[in-house]
């Protein structure tokens, strides 16, 4: 699998999200994983993931979201990726080709992101 289409688990109510560490994941698209209102705490995208959706809100509505680590193969993040619906401390590897206006639910407010590398 080299994308989670989007999408693709919108509304499953999943509780848990676990990347292989031996996977081929390059894309995970818009609404992936959006309105399952997760318990899990912490999400990491795995090294080897480049691109966070195109247009918006692929990870929403994750409310016990305290943690999310973005690796250093990530290039583009999408608008609302991480509209989560708290302010999780997000912890970027640089370098990272493009961000989109918003993309986590903390908007301007840029002192949950810390910049890594």
């Amino acid at each position: 699998v080299t994308s989670i289409e989007r999408q693709a688990f919108y509304g499953s109510k999943l509780e848990d999200i676990t990347f292989s560490t031996s996977h081929n994941l390059k894309n995970i698209g818009d609404g992936a994983f959006n309105y399952n209102n997760l318990k899990m705490t912490t999400l990491t995208i795995p090294e080897g993931v480049e691109t966070i959706g195109t247009n918006d809100y692929v990870f929403g509505s994750f409310y016990n979201l305290n943690r999310i680590n973005i690796p250093s193969t990530i290039k583009n993040i999408s608008r609302q990726a991480f509209y989560t619906g708290v302010n999780p401390n997000i912890y970027i590897n640089k370098p990272v080709d493009s961000i989109s206006d918003a993309p986590w639910t903390i908007g301007s407010d840029t002192s949950n992101v810390h910049w890594i590398g």
